[in-house]
Order: C-alpha cells, then sequence, then structure tokens
C-alpha cells in the first residue's frame, strides 16, 4: 500500500474523550479512514461485513478488556492490531499478546510512538498480504505441478510414451496451442481418463 492510498482504521475506545484523542492525534493524517466503536461487541459485528488494515484498541472496554477481542481480531484476519494498554499492565499484556502478532503500547500514549505503532501495523499487514499472494502463487505452482505429473503419468500408461517424452509433449502442446501447461494436462488427464 502506497501513501497515496487511504489505510481504513477502526478505532474501539470506550469513552468519547479517547475518541476525540484518537481523532485530534490523526486529523492530520489525511490518508486514514476512521471508523469508530465503543465495545467489543460492536467491532466483532462490523468485522463481520468490513475488513480493516487496523485495528487500534484502548482498553480497558465495557463489555470486556479488549485483549481477546485482539486475538480474535488478529486470528481471523489480516488487519494489523495495535492494543493501548495502562502502563503498570504493559509488560504482562505485551508478552500475553506479542505471540499473536499484536503491538502492545503503553498508555499515556506520545502521539510520536503512537503514530509509529500505527504505520508499523499497517506494513505489517502489507508484509502479510505480500506473503498471502507469494503463498497463493506457490499453491497454484505446485497445483499445475501435480497436474502435469498426473498426466505424464497418463501419456507413459496410455501412449507408452517415456516420462522425458511425456514432459516434451505436455510442453509442446502448451507452446503449440498458446495455452498453460496446466490447461495441457487437464485436456489430457480428461481425454484418457474420463
Amino acid at each position: 500500500m502506497t501513501r497515496h492510498e487511504t489505510s481504513s482504521i477502526l478505532i474501539v475506545a470506550a469513552s468519547e474523550k479517547h475518541m476525540e484523542f484518537f481523532n485530534c492525534t490523526l486529523c492530520d493524517e489525511s490518508f486514514y479512514a476512521k471508523t469508530y466503536v465503543k465495545t467489543a461487541n460492536e467491532a466483532r459485528n462490523l468485522f463481520m461485513n468490513r475488513s480493516f488494515d487496523a485495528v487500534i484498541i484502548n482498553t480497558p472496554l465495557t463489555d470486556e478488556f479488549g485483549t481477546e477481542l485482539a486475538k480474535h481480531i488478529s486470528q481471523s484476519s489480516d488487519c494489523g492490531v495495535v492494543v493501548l494498554v495502562r502502563n503498570e499492565s504493559y509488560e504482562e499484556i505485551s508478552y500475553s499478546l506479542e505471540s499473536y502478532g499484536i503491538l502492545v503500547v503503553a498508555k499515556p500514549v506520545i502521539r510520536t510512538v503512537f503514530l509509529q505503532s500505527l504505520r508499523l501495523a499497517l506494513a505489517t499487514k502489507e508484509r502479510l498480504m505480500i506473503l498471502e499472494r507469494t503463498n497463493e502463487k506457490l499453491k497454484a505452482k505446485l497445483e499445475q505441478m501435480k497436474l502435469v505429473n498426473h498426466a505424464k503419468w497418463v501419456l507413459i500408461q496410455y501412449l507408452k510414451m517415456d516420462e522425458y517424452q511425456a514432459h516434451k509433449y505436455i510442453e509442446r502442446q502448451a507452446m503449440d496451442r498458446r495455452i498453460t501447461l496446466k490447461e495441457v494436462a487437464e485436456g489430457i488427464i480428461k481425454t484418457y481418463e474420463g
């Protein structure tokens, strides 16, 4: 995500005073589309229909502390999560949430530290998206390899080719017909195995 794109931020804070702090802190940051809710339940309901780039949870909330919400969001979505906690409970909560990839910031919050944490959460989300796209490409490549290998063994079985001939046949068909190896393999499997 480039700096020119708008990042969607969900802010979960129990009081108007805290919402005003976030609004004021992020007022100069025009590339953040902010949505505010007051409870963990509202946040969960919102997540059923929408996705966000980052979530900021200002603990404690009225219906729960907020760490369970943070865990739920980090496990069910790819957005960055920042949790703000009182300074005296920072170490304990930070330790319990770090394995979930959740950033914990001690209160009182300094604007610069808060913005750095938010940007780090957004960068982490973007990194996860890159890894997810890479993973999808690898899955597709693996699926293609499985189909091509299956098709090669079909050619070996039915047309008595050796593995090298079968492989070259599939490659040649893909080039000549201007289709993918996967499409050639699927056609061979369909032809000989129904």
